[in-house]
């Protein structure tokens, strides 16, 4: 499919199209559609007539809403990848520099990577732009901005252990007179320190209990572990997100992820969730800003064979009615579960 061919109405068209196939979890279709707003953005900002240029903004906000929100999907929709990831966030550097989690993300990539130079320099960044950030999804929660100080903090005594280790290298080969007694201390007690607290407190874990804070090690215990029979445990991986029940496991893709993790917090037999609490997922019926029915359906229905695939009983998901005669679904509570991601994580459905 050759998007540079096609005009700027053809490209409108299609974008109906690829929201669809969005939809309905076709892999191809989150890079195709970031293709096509890059075009589109490309086109009407060289249109002389400037018939489109009103659009501009929205293309724009679109663009960097999937950039950021699946550019790590771009794969499959069932795994992240962190080249895709850090591609795509640096692209969307390109349309806003100023966008303070695509610099958090891109330094705690980098940091993944012991990269520290470019890790404090993003981190700062995301600090430094987090202040005045216009919008409210793109700002940095507490959590990140805790973490920021202590992933700046270690990338700056990584760096300064490494620079003490080449001081002590040229120390040997130098001439004992000519070289200052400095007083040195190694520093990786506090770096040891600062990675120790990171990692206890990297994951949390929600239960209908209630919250806690604890390692990816333990999370990996509690998922693949036999200690919690018949629990219903939703998996958020830094890899994929699973769905794990009695020792059998299978892969979500991030929307169906997304849908169910707010069917266990956020409903109940006198709440269900309609589809315009899935608004910000459902993206198909952009051109009247409607999301009909048959979509929302669709998905819970997808979701529900993958939870049959993996011998959960589907019917924990209560399909109802709501005061307007829409289709609402929410939990029934019958069965406990379990759900973990990282401290940091944020979640469409939350904004």
């Amino acid at each position: 499919m050759s998007l540079r061919t096609k005009t700027i109405d053809e490209l409108f068209d299609l974008e109906i199209d690829l929201h669809q196939l969005t939809d309905e979890e076709n892999d191809s279709s989150l890079n195709q559609i970031i293709s096509l707003y890059e075009e589109l953005h490309k086109k009407i900002t060289r249109d002389r007539g400037k018939e489109y240029e009103s659009s501009l903004p929205e293309i724009r906000k679109k663009l960097l809403r999937y950039l950021i929100r699946y550019g790590t999907y771009l794969k499959t929709q069932f795994q992240k990848d962190d080249y895709t990831a850090e591609a795509s966030l640096r692209k969307a550097l390109r349309y806003d520099n100023r966008n303070p989690i695509a610099h958090y993300r891109l330094g705690f990539l980098n940091y993944k990577k012991r990269r520290y130079s470019n890790s404090i320099n993003h981190f700062q960044q995301a600090v430094k732009h987090d202040v005045d950030c216009p919008s409210p999804e793109y700002r940095l929660t507490n959590q990140q901005l805790y973490n920021t100080q202590l992933y700046l903090a270690n990338s700056s005594l990584y760096i300064a252990e490494e620079a003490q280790q080449a001081l002590q290298r040229l120390e040997n080969k130098a001439n004992p007179d000519n070289v200052p007694q400095l007083e040195r201390s190694s520093l990786y007690e506090k770096i040891n320190q600062n990675e120790d607290l990171l990692a206890t407190n990297a994951f949390a874990i929600f239960t209908p209990d209630g919250e806690s804070r604890c390692s990816k090690e333990k999370c990996d215990d509690i998922a693949f572990g036999e200690a919690f029979p018949d629990r219903i445990i939703l998996y958020f991986t830094d890899r994929n997100h699973l769905l794990i029940y009695n020792g059998k496991d299978i892969q979500l893709s991030v929307n169906q992820a997304e849908i169910m993790r707010y069917l266990f917090l956020k409903t109940g037999e006198h709440c269900p969730a309609t589809k315009n609490a899935f608004s910000e997922i459902f993206t198909s019926s952009v051109k009247n800003g409607n999301i009909p029915n048959n979509t929302f359906t669709q998905s819970v229905r997808r979701l529900k064979r993958k939870m049959e695939q993996n011998d959960v009983p589907a019917s924990v998901i209560i399909n109802s009615r709501s005061l307007n005669s829409e289709p609402a679904y929410y939990y029934t509570d019958a069965m406990p579960y379990i759900i973990m991601h990282r401290t940091d994580t944020t979640f469409i459905l939350d904004q």
